[in-house]
């Protein structure tokens, strides 16, 4: 049950560019900014996102101190929240693999002092519209 709503995730944010990702600040404000999103596999396969910032963000900063995070987005057709726990890696070689040219507009310098942020989903909700009033739910992790 778990792996279909993995995949019916996956299929879902294939077509997603931009999302919005929540964190936490040191005074348990929410703080959202959007964010380019990275499918790749391991969405399907372990239940993760990756996402880029500076490595000196705010967003990582609120990372390390709490790794509790949302990720949202919404279309004319679809609303989906994905509540779970952020990591980040600075090690350049496997930013660098992540790597890819749609993200050249927001760091023109590359993958240097980039973070590579990993989501793993806990649950995602997903509204659909116009008209619905029922919510989705799927326990991911």
């Amino acid at each position: 049950m778990v792996k279909d709503n993995v995949r019916s995730l996956h299929s879902l944010l294939a077509c997603v560019e931009t999302v919005m990702l929540t964190t936490i600040d040191d005074h348990y404000r929410l703080i959202s900014r959007p964010m380019t999103l990275q499918i790749d596999n391991d969405l399907q396969s372990q239940g993760t996102l990756h996402l880029f910032a500076p490595a000196n963000s705010r967003a990582i900063t609120h990372i390390a101190a709490r790794a509790a995070v949302n990720v949202s987005f919404a279309s004319l057709t679809r609303s989906v929240s994905l509540s779970g726990t952020a990591d980040f890696t600075t090690d350049r070689a496997t930013v660098e693999r992540a790597w890819h040219d749609r993200l050249a507009p927001w760091f023109p310098h590359g993958a240097a002092q980039v973070a590579l942020i990993e989501v793993t989903i806990h649950e995602a909700r997903l509204w659909n519209s116009p008209g619905a009033v029922a919510e989705t739910r799927w326990h991911v992790g």
